[in-house]
């Protein structure tokens, strides 16, 4: 069963297909985005994480190291804004800005022994099995370069790849006495869109993205010593409203 915030997500995602569906049947002419036209787009976002989420490995002596964890990310609703960049009637740049904060859990992989799990909790404060043990905010500006297939039609579908620099802050652990810091990272992403032009420069904008977004360090500091690293790569769907400038 899929958790609350995921199904939303999808929920919202589908009724996006079905009202781009009915709004893209029509491809009555339309007055065309031109070369130097700049678009502004203002969405609502839904991020459905990849968790990919390494092994705990810690210091501890003696060391059940790496520890049988791994921790993963929430999926979650975000604001979106971008700017594109008509340089052709088919070829654009877009520049995606957006933030969000979401929970990191620790995920045990296997039932431990009572051994292992009385050390782990005096650790960790008792942080065991799918518990939210903090969040983090992240800004990831991502720069894509697109191609606009039929731009004199009402519906304009597009692809888009680009790259991504993902920034983490405002980090906040639940765990007594520990502190953890993500690193920033690089990454890849691709993107497939549509506009449907609605008259007098408006228009409502549909897209899905997938985003290489891993930070290969997690440093946990304080009361626990211990690292890890957490691919996150997430499917960014979304919907919202433009205006060509």
């Amino acid at each position: 069963m899929c958790d609350w915030t995921k199904c939303q997500i999808k929920a919202y995602i589908q009724i996006a297909v079905f009202t781009f569906l009915f709004l893209g049947l029509s491809h009555t002419r339309v007055a065309a985005f031109e070369a130097g036209d700049w678009l502004v787009r203002v969405k609502g976002i839904g991020m459905i994480t990849n968790n990919k989420g390494a092994k705990v490995s810690t210091s501890l002596t003696p060391p059940p190291s790496p520890l049988p964890f791994r921790l993963n990310a929430d999926s979650f609703l975000a604001p979106e804004v971008n700017f594109s960049y008509m340089w052709t009637q088919n070829i654009s740049t877009e520049l995606s800005l957006s933030t969000a904060r979401f929970n990191i859990r620790l995920n045990s992989e296997i039932s431990l022994s009572a051994t292992l799990a009385e050390l782990f909790n005096l650790v960790v404060g008792g942080a065991i099995g799918g518990s939210k043990i903090g969040h983090t905010w992240i800004f990831p500006p991502t720069l894509l370069l697109q191609y606009h297939f039929f731009p004199c039609c009402r519906f304009q579908p597009y692809l888009g790849v680009g790259a991504t620099y993902t920034w983490f802050y405002g980090e906040k652990c639940k765990l007594p006495g520990v502190k953890f810091k993500l690193n920033p990272c690089l990454g890849v992403a691709a993107q497939a869109g549509m506009d449907v032009l609605m008259g007098d420069g408006w228009f409502v904008n549909l897209d899905i993205k997938y985003i290489s977004m891993y930070s290969n360090h997690i440093k946990f500091t304080g009361a626990l010593k211990a690292h890890s690293s957490m691919h996150l790569n997430p499917f960014v769907g979304g919907i919202g409203v433009g205006k060509c400038f």
